[in-house]
Order: structure tokens, then sequence, then C-alpha cells
């Protein structure tokens, strides 16, 4: 039975790691102060619980900044042989990155982009879950905000963003 099995074992396909990226953002004022919130789970542990503070800045700013660090959070820590989930509660940021809205801002349509170009080599799917199912990225999104948490330099650097998430020309 043993010898049966072994293709399981080494099949890159089925040794996949799943992991689950749950985003947030949030702004108060719209425009105003702006965080984001980062949770990660490699299979069923949490691996990364993160908040920023990104300076003024609208609600999709913020979704689309959360969006991108988390993706480079991933990129930091995964092999190419993983699944990823991503979680947002921004029906709006869900379907542009699913090619089902236009991106119609110009600051939003370089970070789409720059989304894009992490997404590329990745076999991930993105889901628009409710709010209340998103509650530990927007903690995190708004533990940010209070505590003025700013994006750590090496990880500006990866995701080609500045301290306020806006993409590096």
């Amino acid at each position: 039975m043993t010898q049966q099995l072994s293709w399981i074992h080494n099949d890159p396909v089925l040794n996949k790691i799943t992991w689950h990226l749950y985003i947030d953002g949030a702004a108060r004022g719209n425009p105003g102060p702006a965080g984001i919130g980062i949770y990660l789970i490699r299979d069923s542990e949490p691996i990364v619980r993160e908040g920023f503070f990104i300076g003024a800045g609208t609600n999709n700013q913020a979704e689309y900044t959360a969006l991108l660090l988390g993706l480079c959070r991933l990129h930091m820590l995964m092999s190419l042989a993983a699944r990823v989930h991503i979680y947002s509660d921004s029906q709006l940021l869900v379907r542009q990155i699913q090619s089902i809205y236009r991106v119609q801002n110009p600051i939003l349509q370089k970070l789409h982009k720059r989304a894009h170009e992490l997404l590329k080599d990745v076999d991930y799917k993105i889901h628009h879950i409710p709010r209340a199912d998103n509650k530990i990225a927007d903690a995190l999104a708004n533990e940010g905000i209070e505590q003025l948490r700013l994006i750590p330099d090496d990880l500006q650097h990866a995701c080609g963003v500045n301290h306020m998430g806006l993409p590096c020309d």
C-alpha cells in the first residue's frame, strides 16, 4: 500500500501549503488618518498580525495598501508551491483585482498595477467577506492608526511604496 501511495508525497500540487491573508484598510474621515491591517495564517497557524499608520488617505487607498503589504509579507515567507486565499471586506478592491470593475482613480491604478505584479506568479483566490468576518484585520488597522506605527523600511522597499503606502515612482 505504501508503494501505491508514494506518488502523493512527491506531488507538489498535493503538498501545497495554504495561506490565508486577511486585509483591511481604515480611514477616519475618508480622507483622513488611515491605517492598514494584515492578518496572515499558514494552514491554521497565525503567522503575521500587523497594523500600520499610513498618514492621510482614503479608505480605498488604505485597502490597496493593506493588500500590497500583505502580499509582500507573503512573498517574504512563502514558497512558490503555496496557495493563497485573500480575504477583504472591500467589494470594490476584490472586484477590481478580479477585473470585474475598472480602476479609475490614478493613485489606485498604480496600487492596482503593483498588486497584479505581486500576484503574477501566485496561486491565489481573492474573496469578498462580510465586515464581521474580518474583525482581526480591522482591529489591526485601527491599532496602526492609534499607535502611529509606521511601515518598516524593509517592507516599504519590498512593496515599492513609501511610508504613507503610496507607490514610489
